[in-house]
């Protein structure tokens, strides 16, 4: 090879990484792209919250979540024979987003069962306790006893949260106490017992807490004996942004609003059987 054929060739070379240069991306570039994405997700995020692209999806989970709860106390029931709960602890009054009026939400749950045969429950002072509507932690699982938050900030409203009737957003609810403890044997007494630690309250201080009762049968107590089925609408909590909250926010009236106008995911509980399923996805 000449030497002026491989000086050619270097420079060639030479040049070729010089293009390259040139084209590549600078650091100042490549920030000021990132920056004109960040603009373009500020503008973009928003508006598809406002034709409802990320809430449903969270009211979906919500709602499924319940439903798996709602199933597996079902399953509970029938596997301890005994009458297993899905109870409810009702948050303080909260400003609604849109009328501004203070309404109670229901925000966590927590999975308990009727004191089970052969027990006895006894309080703090070693009092035997008759109460029917008294539920404890689930044997071998204390810590379903524990309040879980429904996923994704979603939630159920309660009864009276709205004037339209009866407010089916919460479904038929029965009272119940939960005491928490632990199961023990009372060798002196030969028998079995639940020997409580507290009594639990709502915030509010009262000590019901609204329920959905399954049997061993796979029948559900309802408060109410009219009607077989019930239902349970997802969606937000009251001071969520209405854009979430509502399919339509600009046409709700303040002073009359509807379950219609909610956007939420609806379950259907049936007493007969006990069976659960979204009917809403």
């Amino acid at each position: 090879m000449s030497t002026a054929r491989y000086i050619a060739r270097g420079l060639g070379r030479g040049a070729a990484r010089m293009r390259a240069a040139a084209e590549g991306i600078t650091l100042v570039e490549l920030l000021l792209v990132l920056v004109i994405l960040g603009l373009m997700a500020a503008i973009v995020i928003p508006t598809f919250a406002r034709f409802g692209f990320f809430s449903r999806n969270e009211t979906q989970q919500g709602a499924r979540e319940l439903y798996k709860v709602l199933s597996m106390t079902r399953v509970l029931a029938a596997t301890n024979r005994v009458d297993t709960a899905v109870a409810y602890a009702v948050t303080s009054n909260k400003p609604d987003s849109l009328t501004g009026q203070f309404v109670k939400t229901i925000e966590s749950y927590a999975v308990v069962q009727n004191v089970p045969e052969g027990y006895k429950l006894v309080d703090v002072d070693g009092n035997q306790v008759t109460d029917e509507w008294a539920f404890v932690p689930v044997e071998g699982m204390q810590e379903a006893a524990t309040f879980r938050v429904i996923p994704q900030g979603t939630a159920l409203l309660a009864e009276d949260a709205y004037g339209d009737g009866e407010n089916p957003l919460i479904g038929s609810l029965k009272p119940i106490r939960i005491y928490l403890g632990e199961y023990e044997y009372d060798p002196s007494q030969r028998y079995w017992l639940f020997r409580a630690s507290e009594k639990l309250t709502q915030v509010d201080g009262t000590y019901d807490f609204p329920a959905h009762i399954f049997t061993p049968s796979g029948r559900m107590e309802w408060s109410k004996a009219d009607r077989e089925r019930r239902e349970i609408n997802v969606g937000y909590p009251p001071d969520a942004d209405p854009i979430e909250r509502f399919a339509s926010p600009d046409s709700v009236d303040p002073q009359n609003v509807k379950l219609s106008d909610f956007r939420t995911i609806r379950l259907e509980l049936y007493r007969a059987t006990g069976r659960v399923q979204i009917v809403q996805d």
